[in-house]
């Protein structure tokens, strides 16, 4: 109990340490980075998924019997375009709950086991033109995320979520390839640059940036803060050194250190 409770202190400070050095006028700035990003990384924003008129709705009402016995024909899932499923994918999302259950569940391992398990998430990743979908989807949260006001409802930070969990899975690393994994990281980073303009912090990004460099065997990475990584409810955490307390706020310069230092290399 005492560590579960050092684990949450230690997540609250993180967020009250970014949310503090938050400053909205840097969101001036990010038009220009977020267009120079584009062009890097040959990255094109365009959402693609406007209009999705196939997916799968939840039915109604839903409960918990609903979603022990529903199932999605094997017929519906190959018919549907691949925005289709990743809309039906997002409807139904299986990401853990990090408020919930044992903080140092290993969340990630699970959420992986479970996805192998999922026909619309593996469909999915079958499609040829999986990247460009998902890769659009980011971008478009990024963009909306830009468009709000510091302190507004925190919504779309809720819903994007489940997006993260997806993007930093087993099973997107292994179908990426390096240049999707490099436009990956690019993105994860803007991402976790405009959350923070906005007074906001978002974990999941974080996992997206070490699953990278784990399944890259970025070297740098692994060897200083490899033997430190652990998995809990929220996704990877750090311990210090001597494997004490876990350290959330501290270690995410850290994290971003070397995810620029993959990047620049």
């Amino acid at each position: 109990m005492k560590n579960s409770i050092n684990f949450i202190l230690s997540i609250i400070l993180a967020l009250a340490l970014n949310g503090c050095s938050a400053d909205l006028d840097n969101s001036q700035d990010f038009d220009t980075d977020f267009n120079e990003l584009l062009i890097k990384w040959e990255l094109s924003y365009q959402n693609v998924c406007t209009t999705v008129e196939d997916a799968v709705k939840l039915p109604e009402p839903w409960n918990v019997d609903v979603a022990r016995t529903f199932i999605i024909p094997d017929e519906t899932i190959r018919s549907m375009s691949t925005c289709g499923l990743l809309d039906t994918y997002l409807t139904f999302p299986s990401y853990p709950d990090p408020n919930g259950g044992n903080f140092f569940n290993p969340a990630i391992t699970e959420f992986n086991a479970n996805l192998q398990e999922n026909k619309v998430a593996l469909a999915l990743f079958e499609r040829s033109d999986y990247f460009p979908v998902l890769a659009s989807k980011y971008l478009t949260c990024i963009k909306e995320i830009k468009q709000m006001e510091k302190n507004s409802h925190d919504r779309i930070f809720e819903d994007v979520d489940d997006l993260e969990w997806l993007l930093a899975s087993d099973m997107c690393m292994k179908v990426t390839d390096e240049k999707e994994k490099n436009q990956l990281m690019a993105m994860a980073l803007a991402f976790e640059e405009k959350s923070k303009i906005n007074g906001h912090i978002l974990l999941n990004s974080y996992n997206i940036m070490i699953a990278i460099m784990l399944w890259c065997d970025y070297d740098p990475f692994i060897k200083e803060i490899g033997p430190r990584i652990r998995e809990g409810a929220g996704g990877y955490y750090l311990i210090r050194d001597d494997g004490s307390d876990v350290i959330i706020g501290s270690d995410i310069d850290l994290i971003l250190k070397y995810a620029n230092e993959f990047l620049n290399e």
